[in-house]
């Protein structure tokens, strides 16, 4: 993100994160493209692993929750023009909004992975 926003002119583009380009991307176009980039990425990761393991929600964190309601919204247009109409249940994203309570979600999922025997 921070290469694509120093390519397209972005003051601070080497201190940049989601946050600050959600708030420049309403308006800047350039910064708008580079968040449309960001979150196209991350949809093709997305569907990558819905591919492999099927999972259907899907929760953002790290600096990019910080990426709130826009980052979702950027993130589910580009999911719809990767994959969603071949899929059977279409695909949540959501940022997340509690650090805490994400550490948690992601260490039940681990116990539950190793339970099941489950290997990633």
């Amino acid at each position: 993100m921070r290469a694509r926003a120093a390519e397209r002119g972005l003051a601070g583009a080497e201190t940049m994160d989601v946050e600050r380009l959600v708030l420049m991307s309403a308006n800047d176009p350039a910064a708008n493209e580079v968040l449309e980039d960001y979150a196209r990425n991350l949809a093709i990761g997305i569907v990558n692993l819905q591919t492999l393991m099927m999972p259907d929600n899907f929760i953002i964190y790290g600096s990019a929750r910080r990426g709130r309601a826009v980052l979702e919204q950027a993130i589910l247009s580009a999911l719809d023009s990767l994959a969603t109409p071949m899929l059977e249940n279409p695909i949540k994203v959501m940022t997340g909004r509690d650090e805490k309570q994400i550490t948690l979600q992601g260490a039940a999922g681990l116990v539950i992975s190793r339970q099941l025997e489950i290997n990633y």
